[in-house]
């Protein structure tokens, strides 16, 4: 297998996330089965099937790729067969990925796929109809504009490498991480998220690991009544210990700058299982807009953001 790394990113952006990574499920709606024969791909072959990526998660992806590259070729290879790519066969024979297209920018050149479904013998317009059907495509741009299947084919890249970057889609991994919302079997989840988000929490970004200082912010949306119609969303009066710890942590961080590591996960080792009152104390020390959020339900009132937000119409979001 041939790959190799970019080497433009920042340094900041850069932290590895333990097994953990900003997708916990494959965003598509069709999954590989478990008996798919694999076949080695090359990646800039495989056609994608939504229009950006979160580039800071990716930077996450790119050091955990690293550490799997320095056990040495073959763990390497064995790691890529471990993890191969859904494709969906389409017409003229195109192979269309529908999970992992960060894999480019991670630097793998060529990838073991396997077939997930074959559409290859539906016209083009039947085609983009069935895939949208599946869950298939995130049928948004990387401004969240959204388009209709029919549009997709003329909209889409060429090539997994002229993907765009939504920092929205990082800032909705990253809140997840920090406990502003659980993980959903629902496709294209975080990309949803981050629709959500791009009214509410306005960017300006130097470098894509720049989006990690939003995250408290995003969390006082994240967990107000606006968002409920979102999968995942926990308001923070039923939030679970883990996820207020989470946020605990990201308290911690914006105070001190070393309670989480810049991917958002919590590090290893950490204590776990604080009381809510605790947890929200180490967000009010800390926490920014997350820390009116915990520290108001600990007293046990409405969370901070669901009276700023309650105006807030809730978003048309698209399923997938």
């Amino acid at each position: 297998m041939s790959f190799s790394f970019h080497h433009s990113e920042s340094a900041a952006s850069l932290a590895s996330s333990a097994e953990g990574d900003g997708e916990p499920v494959t965003d598509s709606g069709i999954k590989l089965p478990p008996d798919a024969e694999l076949f080695p791909a090359e990646v800039l072959l495989l056609r994608p099937t939504q229009m950006a990526v979160g580039m800071q998660q990716v930077h996450v992806k790119m050091a955990k790729a690293r550490k799997k590259l320095a056990k040495g070729p073959a763990a390497f290879d064995a790691w890529l067969q471990a993890h191969p790519i859904p494709v969906v066969l389409g017409p003229a024979q195109a192979l269309y990925l529908i999970d992992h297209h960060h894999l480019y920018e991670c630097g793998v050149k060529t990838c073991y796929a396997g077939a997930a479904r074959d559409l290859s013998s539906l016209s083009e317009d039947a085609f983009w109809a069935e895939m949208a059907a599946a869950g298939c495509l995130w049928p948004h741009t990387a401004d969240g504009s959204r388009l209709e299947p029919s549009q997709m084919a003329a909209a889409l890249p060429n090539t997994v490498a002229e993907l765009r970057d939504d920092p929205y889609r990082s800032l909705a991994a990253l809140v997840r991480k920090a406990g502003g919302f659980v993980k959903s079997t629902r496709p294209f989840s975080e990309f949803m998220w981050g629709n959500y988000l791009r009214d509410r929490v306005p960017l300006a970004l130097e470098a894509p690991g720049d989006v990690v200082h939003f995250v408290g912010r995003a969390i006082s949306h994240a967990t107000a009544g606006a968002a409920s119609h979102l999968p995942g969303h926990t308001p923070v009066s039923a939030a679970t210990g883990e996820q207020l710890d989470a946020m605990a942590d990201l308290g911690a961080a914006v105070a001190g700058g070393d309670g989480a590591d810049s991917d958002g996960e919590k590090k290893k080792g950490k204590a776990g299982g604080k009381k809510k009152g605790a947890a929200a104390g180490d967000c009010a020390a800390g926490g920014g807009a997350a820390a009116g959020v915990a520290a108001g339900t600990a007293a046990g009132g409405q969370s901070s953001a669901d009276g700023a937000c309650a105006a807030e119409a809730a978003p048309a979001v698209a399923s997938g």
